[in-house]
């Protein structure tokens, strides 16, 4: 809660959504209603004073928080979210772990939970969900060799915080104490995209949505895919590969509205679940505001009523 607030209060827009993981049960419903029922029972037994409620109940009745199990992290691939909360640490993967936080913009915040711990060290031997894949009648006991090379790994990164359920930072962290405040550095690349943004300046559709782009390679993903659309053979492939969390769904939407403003009428797209597609269709909508759409003029917005969508 007070890391939320104070990463709300260091960022100049609107309150930051929070991604919870876990893996099979939470403090407190994640339905709004069985939530508030919760809460209300627990003011009637006397657990919880209505004079000053719990600051955690107002955090979770007034954020945006999108809740899911680690065995359906798939379906926020393609999200973007301010911060993210993983508990239940025994259930992680390396691969998990890539796929929920490389979801948190960048300036956000990744907090691990781990519960009924005395020292960092238990964590070297915990033993996680996943080792039992790989034992055998021969071999009963797994070695955590993951487990104590991701905490010396954090122990090493200068952004990293580790501290108690009080705030109180650890010895391991005590290298943030010093911290100093720095001044915001323009990347090598940042001059090369500014001289791409001004040389299309002229040039319709590119010049407005190139604009859109925030990366270099993101603005030459856009012009390679408008100059395939430019060609209307429908005989062009262009295959977009990068890692995780570099701005392929922005682009590929950026994309589709230019493709829009050459005239194309119909354009399908797939994916493994529809979740994944809501930075895809949220960057469709922002090239349209570059390219000067107005919604209800030039397009209507149609959602589907599935409420399974809507999460």
């Amino acid at each position: 809660v007070n890391l939320h607030y104070m990463l709300s209060k260091a960022v100049v827009k609107s309150r930051p959504n929070v991604l919870w993981c876990y893996k099979k049960d939470l403090y407190l419903s994640s339905h709004r209603k069985k939530r508030a029922k919760q809460v209300k029972k627990m003011q009637n037994s006397g657990l919880m004073d209505s004079e000053n409620e719990d600051p955690f109940s107002l955090f979770v009745a007034s954020t945006s928080i999108r809740y899911c199990y680690y065995a359906e992290t798939q379906k926020i691939l393609g999200n973007t979210y301010g911060m993210a909360v993983l508990q239940d640490f025994e259930a992680l993967t390396p691969n998990l772990l890539a796929r929920t936080i490389e979801t948190v913009e960048g300036g956000g915040l990744i907090v691990l939970l781990l519960s009924n711990m005395d020292s960092l060290t238990q964590l070297y031997n915990m033993t996680m969900d996943v080792h039992s894949r790989f034992r055998t009648e021969g071999h009963q006991d797994i070695v955590a060799r993951f487990n104590e090379r991701f905490t010396l790994s954090l122990g090493a990164c200068p952004t990293c915080i580790m501290m108690d359920d009080e705030l109180n930072i650890l010895p391991t962290s005590s290298h943030i104490r010093g911290i100093e405040p720095v001044e915001e550095q323009r990347s090598a690349e940042a001059p090369e995209l500014a001289d791409l943004k001004e040389s299309l300046q002229e040039v319709e559709p590119a010049g407005p949505l190139v604009k859109c782009c925030k990366t270099l390679d993101q603005a030459k993903a856009v012009v390679t895919f408008l100059d395939a659309a430019s060609e209307k053979t429908l005989r062009s492939t262009v295959a977009l590969t990068a890692a995780r969390g570099r701005g392929k769904s922005a682009a590929m939407g950026i994309a589709v509205a230019g493709a829009v403003e050459m005239g194309y009428a119909n354009i399908f797209v797939t994916s493994p679940s529809p979740e994944n597609l809501k930075t895809f269709f949220e960057f469709i909508l922002k090239g349209f505001d570059a390219l000067g759409y107005k919604e209800h003029l030039d397009y209507d917005l149609v959602e589907s009523t599935n409420p399974a969508f809507g999460k």
